[in-house]
């Protein structure tokens, strides 16, 4: 009885493995199963996480977070404390309370007026990070054929759109920090290379699942 060994090309296969999974995070992770899109959607908030807790925001073009406001404003009044030289009473006196100015910016303004409460809360990186319950709300959601990102829950829903907008109750007139894309928006080459790899291990599970066992 003839018999036929055919040869496993793995770069072949690595080719149509990176096709397929461009194919399907095109039109949206469609013919898995939910738990599946659930697993991949818990990926990708694993990196936005991750990108957040440096300071790095997952919407393409946003780049780093910006400053706290009030943290801008007391550095620029202490770089003007510096600049005045001289040894006379006026200098002197003038650096002194640029100075006390400066520190009063930062000592009475957000970040620094959360930290009774919040003591690990720093200046830098800008992580959005307070409490933890915001970036613990950000879930996935499979519905259909479709996969999700979003905080779905009150208040945290509207947390995320005060950082949008910057008009968060306690730190209103901030710079805007959103973290979930919209309209034409994208997520970041990082969070989308998270995406493509999870639907990878997902099909290379598939692969393995169907393959003939020996």
């Amino acid at each position: 009885m003839a018999t036929i060994r055919a040869k496993f090309d793995s770069e072949r296969f690595r080719r149509q493995l990176e096709r397929e999974a461009k194919r399907f995070g095109r039109q949206g992770i469609e013919g898995m199963t939910a738990q599946e899109r659930l697993q991949i959607g818990d990926a990708m908030i694993e990196t936005i996480k991750d990108q957040v807790s440096k300071g790095i925001s997952p919407i393409d073009g946003f780049g780093r977070f910006p400053a706290y406001k009030w943290v801008g404003r007391a550095n620029r009044v202490a770089k003007k404390a510096r600049s005045i030289v001289g040894k006379s009473i006026s200098a002197r006196s003038t650096r002194a309370q640029l100075r006390r100015d400066a520190k009063s910016l930062k000592d009475t303004k957000y970040p620094a007026s959360a930290r009774k409460k919040f003591p690990n809360k720093r200046e830098r990186p800008v992580n959005l990070f307070l409490s933890g319950r915001f970036l613990d709300a950000l879930e996935s959601r499979a519905t259909g054929k479709g996969l999700f990102l979003g905080f779905y829950r009150n208040p945290y829903d509207k947390y995320e759109e005060g950082h949008r907008t910057g008009g968060i109750k306690g730190v209103n007139d901030q710079p805007k920090r959103p973290i979930i894309p919209i309209n034409r928006e994208t997520f970041t080459r990082v969070v989308y290379r998270r995406l493509l790899d999870s639907v990878k291990q997902v099909l290379t599970r598939r692969l393995e699942r169907l393959s003939p066992r020996r």
